[in-house]
């Protein structure tokens, strides 16, 4: 069997728990062994931003009051690369005020490249970064043959 799982964008910070839990009901329901919980694993992360620290640092979101210290909390504990402007913003709501980041995501942008190793600019970090294309699909005959 095969359990179709990816291509999941903004919903799957959220929603990866509950998906993860009902693929191991799946996986235990076909009867096929599942490997012990990993005991070094984390279940409750603290959040990315530092609210009693935001009043301390200067303000690079007006609208929703988002510090310039926030924000690289969230890209430093992300524990994914963060490329793109987006990325900050479902971490921080930098960008989600009255003016939809027209005042500050040049600013989020700076911060994101100056984060980055790869020598990007402030004109390269996009808005958001296109998604993977779907895999093929292939056929339950030809998996079958493998």
């Amino acid at each position: 069997g095969f359990i179709h799982a990816a291509g999941i964008e903004s919903p799957g910070l959220t929603s990866s728990p509950a998906i993860a839990a009902r693929v191991a009901e799946l996986v235990s329901a076909a009867g096929l062994p599942l490997r012990p919980a990993n005991p070094d694993f984390i279940a409750e992360r603290t959040h990315p931003v530092d609210f009693e620290a935001a009043h301390k640092a200067d303000i690079i979101c007006r609208c929703e009051q988002v510090s310039r210290a926030e924000i690289e909390r969230a890209i430093d504990s992300a524990g994914v690369p963060i490329s793109c402007t987006d990325s900050v913003k479902w971490r921080t709501r930098a960008g989600m005020g009255h003016c939809q980041g027209a005042r500050c995501r040049h600013l989020v942008a700076d911060i994101v490249a100056s984060k980055l190793t790869n020598g990007q600019t402030l004109q390269d970090v996009p808005k958001r970064v296109p998604s993977l294309p779907e895999p093929a699909r292939v056929p339950r005959a030809q998996l079958a043959k493998l």
